[in-house]
């Protein structure tokens, strides 16, 4: 629990005697879970256990779904996971359609990709937050010339996608 004081600050202010607040707590504590065994053993860019980036994207978020969506963001691109694996697992088809959302596919491109992500709201202020922290070079070492290519492809997805 202590972990999640760290990185979920207002999750200290949840009352347990809630059935809502267990089901909310339940359900992120298993996000997480799946997003750190998909993820095991994986790096960032900068060398760090890679689940730490969608623990960062997810404490931007207040909402359940939201946090949820944060958490898993990588999974079914990264990992084995699957989004039939997430549906039998428990999670709710609007979790599910935004993960599904926010999943490049091999051979999309990144237009239609960044368009599916922007159809779902979820979807859509997950990938803003992603964006944002993998823009943040504060966190390399050095910058080379790929990752400053890299970082123009992102602050030209993040102005799409927070466009009306």
């Amino acid at each position: 629990m202590i972990t999640w004081l760290v990185y979920f600050p207002g999750i200290s202010h949840i009352t347990l005697q809630s059935l809502k607040a267990r089901r909310w707590l339940i359900s992120t504590l298993n996000s997480y879970d799946v997003a750190r065994n998909a993820h095991a053993g994986q790096r960032d860019k900068a060398g760090k256990d890679y689940i730490l980036h969608p623990v960062y994207v997810a404490s931007h978020f207040t909402n359940r779904n939201d946090i949820d969506v944060a958490l898993l963001h990588d999974v079914v691109e990264d990992s084995p996971y699957t989004i039939n694996d997430l549906q039998a697992i428990g999670f709710n088809d609007e979790i599910l359609a935004a993960v599904d959302a926010i999943t490049k596919k091999p051979r999309q491109d990144y237009a239609s990709y960044l368009a599916v992500v922007k159809a779902n709201d979820i979807a859509r202020r997950v990938k803003i937050e992603d964006l944002k922290h993998n823009m943040d070079t504060s966190r390399l070492l050095n910058v080379s010339d790929k990752d400053k290519k890299r970082l123009e492809k992102y602050e030209n997805a993040l102005e799409y996608l927070q466009s009306t």
